[in-house]
């Protein structure tokens, strides 16, 4: 089975296997973050990872701030409440 496509879920989004690979083998596989840190956008720009996508910083502790304070201010105890936030595709190119 020959691996085209993988999601890294942690901080440290550069796999270390990735450079061991022949050049033809890496061309093929598309590695997307869930983050843009320090190293993600190493690995963007050195084109190992295909893109990133992540969910603003402000946008995200907004919604949380709105959504403590309508859950007080309505009294919606025990119900669940969800919110929904874009994130933001970072490319090599968008960097």
């Amino acid at each position: 089975m020959l691996l085209r496509f993988m999601i890294l879920s942690s901080s440290c989004c550069r796999p270390r296997v990735l450079p061991v690979l022949p050049q033809e083998q890496r061309r093929s596989i598309r590695l997307v973050c869930r983050d843009i840190g320090p190293e993600t956008r190493k690995g963007l720009s050195e084109g190992m990872i295909t893109a990133a996508l992540c969910h603003p910083l402000e946008q995200t502790s907004t919604a949380l701030v709105e959504t403590m304070i309508e859950t007080i201010t309505q009294g919606a105890s025990g119900s669940t409440i969800q919110r929904t936030i874009t994130f933001e595709i970072v490319t090599p190119e968008n960097i």
